[in-house]
């Protein structure tokens, strides 16, 4: 019982400790009736790096340049997505907009905590994202530096851009090419007080759908 009790209250903690940080659960299989707090619908963060050098962070540029176009998989198709120039991340030398596609009906309240509330074709359609690189004043031949002559596309079910940005693998788009792909749903589970979970004082998780 004393190994115990050391191990498990003095021990452990100070081993989680320094493990708690980047200690991070997943998963990609999960029971239909897995819990929510709010409801999954498609958003996308879009980002683009500056040369603070020669230009000035301009979010509305990046946002006219960039549409993001829902195929409803319904005859009588769905919403718009709608964009707003992200002012959450606050990334120095990097131009954040928030693309949010919602529901093509609206969601019921017994269902709003379901991962998934809605069929597919309701909730998630495929999207389309274009990028007038034109307007941001870069051309197919500017491949030398990427990180400045392209944008990182960020895809979740969560409306918190730092969510996304924090847990997501960007798409990057370059000009001149054409990219599909298949996003595959995950949920990641991470402490929300990391310091005060490992001494056992406080155990509260935050768990986002990316």
């Amino acid at each position: 019982m004393v190994m115990f009790a050391t191990f498990n209250i003095i021990l452990d903690p100070v081993r989680e400790t320094g493990m708690v940080p980047v200690k991070e659960q997943r998963s990609v299989g999960l029971p239909s009736d897995f819990g929510v707090t709010k409801p999954t619908v498609w958003s996308l963060v879009v980002q683009r790096r500056i040369d603070l050098a020669n230009e000035q962070p301009q979010d509305d540029t990046l946002l006219s340049a960039v549409t993001v176009t829902p195929l409803w998989r319904k005859p009588d198709g769905g919403p718009s997505c709608t964009g707003i120039t992200d002012q959450t991340l606050q990334l120095q030398d990097i131009e954040s907009v928030f693309f949010d596609c919602p529901p093509s009906q609206p969601i019921p309240k017994e269902s709003s905590t379901k991962l998934l509330p809605l069929p597919y074709q309701y909730s998630q359609p495929d999207l389309l994202v274009s990028v007038n690189f034109t307007l941001l004043n870069i051309s197919s031949d500017s491949l030398e530096d990427i990180p400045l002559n392209s944008v990182q596309i960020m895809l979740g079910l969560t409306a918190n851009a730092k969510d996304i940005v924090r847990t997501t693998v960007p798409t990057t788009l370059i000009p001149g090419v054409n990219l599909i792909g298949i996003a595959n749903l995950a949920v990641r589970q991470k402490f929300s007080t990391p310091g005060l979970s490992a001494l056992g004082v406080l155990d509260v998780s935050h768990t986002p759908c990316v």
